[in-house]
């Protein structure tokens, strides 16, 4: 079970506090990231547990972890209740700043004396050498003048709000200086603010009100966190850590979110933004969504992990909320997906022009192509070119949810055509759980070329799909796999 959901599909179980695993450190490391599975409470909630970490045979620190915020069960929008059956989420992550360790070093990781949980299931350990913390800006607002006090677990709203509209009136940066820092009454208004941290290891933001609302003025946001407490999808709330429309020429910089819904969801026509360096992981929903018009923007060297929906996606719904402008020359360039526990590793609905270049998506899990193109969600219909450049797609695609399997590479004309000329370029595909590609109908698909290393069947075009398809060199490995499948019309 938790196989199907971890990275490279295995996993290692500690069963007991005598079960160990030992690795090797390869490079100097001053922090670590452990994912990992715990098992449910029988009604559900969750269980807790510590990890003992020891360098060399020598105990460091435990580090405390829980799967609260994991386990859904049922179907969409899920549920709590292990009675509804379906488990799935299994998964979640803890960080931690250790003492300083060495090439060659041994860490050692169980179970401490007296955890309440069964066992744990690690799926990996990521090691990282942190620099020191960075210094405030020249001439910047502290959020510590404001009554906002770090690491005492009382709620620090009024002094952000304060913080932020005196940043705001002075055109003085906001400094988030090192610490935690609780909130209970967001959403905040960023527009016109520069918002600067410590360090993703050092300024942290969290708790259920730490969301934030662009105001179609832009901001320039970098090096914090924001670690939310949502444990379940709700879509008639704002549960992401960064909503609204941010205005013309927006960044966010080294930023790393968890535990919201949506990590970044803009909307409203926000143009020009740029989103770099940023971690987004374990949330409820999409990792980020440039929606409802969002054009000429950027993600970029972004990490997306665990995602509850797709890791990457621009949209552009004709919904009674949207403005049903499309979303026009968005760009996905040189990010890392891993783990979508629900939906793709990117997701292009609709829109004009855009680019998804230089990308690996890893182990998606359900209903989940590498990348998906997608007329449906009722999407403004496609026009112009999209050019899908150089991605690699690891362990993609699989059962769905339109009842049938999906291709690492998915194309699915569902509400109307496909006119948008698709251009896929040195595409490598790796152990795809079904075919390399896959398109499906019912409308028609104009254009669509080229493939490279599918490794299962290189297309599958099922019957009640109608596409026009040309390749240009086309090479599949292994040899002799390439067949068309359930071809009825061209």
């Amino acid at each position: 079970m938790f196989a199907s959901e971890a990275s490279g599909r295995s996993y290692r179980q500690l069963a007991a506090s005598t079960d160990w695993i030992d690795f090797r450190v390869e490079a100097q490391a001053n922090a670590l990231v452990v994912r990992y599975a715990l098992p449910d409470a029988p009604e559900g909630g969750g269980t807790s547990a510590s990890l003992r970490i020891a360098r060399n045979h020598k105990d460091e620190v435990d580090l405390p972890i829980s799967s609260g915020t994991a386990w859904v069960y049922g179907d969409y929008p899920w549920s709590h209740d292990p009675a509804r059956g379906h488990p799935r989420h299994f998964f979640d992550e803890q960080r931690i700043r250790i003492s300083p360790v060495d090439a060659g070093d041994v860490l050692r990781v169980r179970l401490a004396p007296g955890a309440k949980s069964t066992f744990c299931a690690i799926d990996f350990i990521e090691l990282e050498l942190v620099d020191p913390p960075l210094a405030a800006p020249e001439n910047s607002v502290s959020l510590l003048d404001y009554d906002a006090v770090p690491d005492d677990d009382l709620p620090d709203d009024a002094g952000l709000r304060t913080a932020l509209s005196v940043a705001r009136e002075a055109g003085r940066p906001l400094w988030i200086p090192p610490g935690t820092f609780h909130f209970r009454e967001g959403p905040f208004d960023l527009g016109g603010v520069t918002l600067r941290g410590a360090g993703v290891w050092y300024s942290v933001l969290t708790g259920p009100g730490a969301r934030f609302r662009g105001t179609g003025v832009p901001v320039d946001l970098a090096d914090f966190a924001v670690f939310g407490s949502v444990d379940r999808r709700d879509d008639s709330r704002d549960d992401n850590a960064f909503t609204g429309n941010f205005g013309d020429g927006s960044r966010f910089r080294n930023l790393w979110i968890e535990h919201v819904k949506c990590g970044i969801w803009t909307r409203h026509g926000t143009v020009n933004l740029r989103i770099e360096r940023c971690r987004i992981r374990n949330t409820m929903a999409d990792g980020i969504n440039l929606c409802d018009g969002t054009s000429f923007s950027i993600v970029e060297r972004c990490h997306i992990r665990n995602t509850g929906d797709d890791g990457l996606a621009t949209w552009s719904p004709r919904a009674a909320w949207a403005s049903s402008r499309p979303c026009e020359n968005n760009a996905f360039l040189n990010n890392l997906i891993e783990c979508p526990w629900l939906a793709n590793g990117i997701g292009v609905y609709g829109g004009r022009d855009h680019r998804i270049s230089g990308n690996v998506v890893i182990d998606t899990v359900y209903s989940g192509a590498g990348l998906l193109i997608s007329s449906g969600h009722d999407a403004v219909p496609f026009t112009g070119a999209l050019l899908i450049q150089s991605n690699r797609f690891i362990r993609t695609g699989g059962d769905s949810y339109i009842g049938e399997p999906v291709g690492a590479l998915w194309v699915y004309a569902a509400d109307s055509d496909i006119d948008a000329a698709i251009r896929v370029e040195d595409l490598t595909i790796v152990q795809p759980d079904h075919a390399g590609i896959s398109v499906h109908g019912p409308y028609r698909i104009s254009d669509l070329i080229s493939i490279r290393d599918p490794g299962g069947p290189g297309i599958r075009i099922t019957s009640n799909a109608t596409v026009s398809v040309r390749m240009h060199d086309l090479t599949v490995r292994p040899p002799g796999t390439t067949r068309v499948l359930d071809e009825s019309r061209k």
